[in-house]
């Protein structure tokens, strides 16, 4: 496992499990879980993503596994359906028996790993012949805002990706997927690359999701500060550009996650 970058804390905690209902829309509209029986959810942290999986699978069982005690009894908390088990482990280095799982599901892990091939090969070892594996991860070079007069947040942007290759992590491990898939013998591997767009056209939507995005980000500004890489005044320069980007009608928000669906 990598550094991570982003807190701990209770209001992190809060914000991750309700990203993924926000990102609902963009992560599963590539992915059909319906027939799948038993998925593994690999990196679910405190439970944001199994809520949903659970929703997407009706009939599946769920073995959702995490390396962070505290992420796991979060989710413990959050999630009491009895479909699921929850599971501390490490997915670079699986308990789990060989062929044991018709999908896994992986969403926003292998940028924080030091070495994702190993997390990938583990998946590959543990579906079923046939199995799937449903994948989605950033490419953070991907991401642009219209005006370009946003150079506070895009200064944070830069060091924020710095620091996380800093901790041996992978800021555009989205346009390594094909590779790792295909290094442990993955089959039928398909590249989904859908940018999220927002603009003039659905304005509350392109609105919440700088809001999102700059809470994202901001998650790991108390990292960032230590290293003298951040003080107040970038911090309030962000929220006034924040502020006059929502307020442009002609403001654009450009992201490109890389998804991918392979079959052991």
């Amino acid at each position: 496992m990598g550094d991570y970058i982003h807190t701990y804390s209770s209001q992190e905690q809060e914000r991750l499990f309700r990203q993924g209902k926000f990102l609902e829309n963009i992560v599963y509209r590539s992915f059909d879980l319906t027939p799948y029986q038993h998925i593994a959810e690999l990196g679910c942290g405190n439970g944001g993503n199994t809520a949903l999986l659970l929703e997407k699978s009706p009939s599946a069982k769920i073995t959702a596994i995490d390396i962070d005690p505290s992420q796991i009894e979060d989710a413990r908390k959050q999630i009491t359906d009895d479909r699921v088990q929850f599971k501390i482990d490490d997915i670079c280095q699986l308990s789990e028996a060989d062929n044991q799982f018709d999908c896994a599901f992986i969403c926003w892990v292998l940028e924080h790993l030091h070495d994702p091939q190993k997390a990938v090969a583990e998946t590959h070892r543990i579906l079923k012949p046939g199995g799937q594996l449903l994948i989605t991860e950033v490419f953070n070079d991907s991401f642009y805002l219209y005006p370009e007069k946003s150079p506070g947040i895009m200064a944070y942007y830069a060091h924020l990706n710095n620091v996380q290759r800093s901790f041996n992590g992978f800021p555009n491990v989205g346009a390594r997927l094909g590779n790792l898939l295909n290094n442990v013998g993955f089959k039928s591997i398909e590249l989904i690359a859908k940018p999220v767009i927002f603009d003039n056209r659905t304005i509350e939507l392109r609105n919440d999701m700088i809001d999102y995005y700059i809470e994202l980000i901001l998650s790991a500004k108390e990292e960032l500060m230590s290293r003298n890489l951040v003080d107040k005044s970038l911090l309030d320069q962000m929220q006034e550009e924040t502020n006059r980007f929502k307020e442009d009608p002609d403001a654009v928000f450009y992201y490109t996650p890389i998804q991918a669906i392979a079959t052991k």
